[in-house]
């Protein structure tokens, strides 16, 4: 009777480990924990799938826009990750099963957009904000006046980021 004990908790530990290694993977891909095991794993082994994110080192980065597995899509467009942006909860769609239609990534390419030319609209703003400054002091050396509507130049950041609210800079 001890050996058939034995054997059980082994046999038992290691379901309990091969659940949990899964569990450890889904979390690593969009939507796996909403797909569950079959999105990486078969009775005898690795899906396609499961493979090439295997290959790719078990990271999402990698396999992100890779060709899903016999479709014409990416492995972001089919598990709701079209923009490869995902790094942990909840992907830009929920899915139940790969989506080999593909999903779109018209929110992330349309807010890169959108930022760009905020950023490069401020940029410009600035530019030519301090060369009106520049082009006041040689004026002001000139002349021996000041002119405060060419002098004041915008606050101008470095993170890149748009200002579309200066009253906080504003007294």
């Amino acid at each position: 009777m001890m050996v058939s004990t034995v054997q059980i908790a082994v046999v038992a530990a290691a379901c309990v480990h091969t659940a949990s290694a899964y569990s450890s993977y889904m979390e690593l891909i969009p939507n796996g924990e909403n797909i569950g095991k079959s999105l990486g794993h078969t009775a005898t082994g690795y899906t396609d799938f499961g493979t090439l994110f295997s290959d790719g080192g078990t990271e999402w980065s990698k396999v992100c826009s890779e060709t899903w597995p016999g479709g014409s899509v990416t492995c972001g467009e089919a598990l709701g990750d079209p923009c490869c942006t995902w790094k942990s909860g909840d992907p830009d769609y929920q899915l139940k099963e790969p989506n080999t239609d593909g999903t779109t990534c018209a929110s992330s390419s349309t807010a890169t957009s959108g930022a760009a030319t905020s950023t490069a609209a401020s940029t410009a703003a600035s530019t030519a904000a301090s060369t009106a400054a520049s082009g006041a002091a040689e004026t002001t050396a000139a002349s021996g006046t000041i002119d405060d509507s060419t002098t004041q130049a915008s606050n101008a950041t470095d993170s890149g980021a748009a200002v579309t609210d200066s009253s906080e800079y504003c007294e």
